[in-house]
């Protein structure tokens, strides 16, 4: 498993954008409400973090995308915009490696 900065090309952004979707979905669930977010929504609201050059990075294995992380970026302050581990991933120490490089890309910043 790598964690890797993502990219902006097509196929890793629907990669990425359908675990997004998965989480927004999963929010909206705890709220008792629906979130039929579509492919398209989710590569746009990539493109508007990538676009903002807010670090994006996911955990990867061979082509599965297991998680990944936005940290969103405004003057001064820094903050996780999005956090997400897909369910059968859950519980293997993904979530903690990705928080790790969290930190570090924060550490760059």
């Amino acid at each position: 498993m790598r964690i890797r900065k993502v990219r902006d090309n097509q196929k890793e952004k629907t990669k990425v954008a359908e675990m997004l979707i998965e989480f927004r979905s999963y929010l909206a669930s705890l709220k008792d409400r629906n979130d039929n977010m579509d492919i398209q929504a989710g590569i746009e609201e990539l493109d508007y973090y990538l676009d903002k050059e807010y670090p994006i990075y996911a955990a990867v294995e061979e082509d599965n995308y297991l998680g990944y992380f936005i940290l969103k970026v405004d003057d001064d302050a820094v903050w996780l915009e999005h956090f997400f581990v897909r369910e059968e991933y859950r519980k293997q120490g993904i979530g903690s490696k990705l928080f790790k490089k969290a930190e570090e890309v924060l550490d760059e910043l």
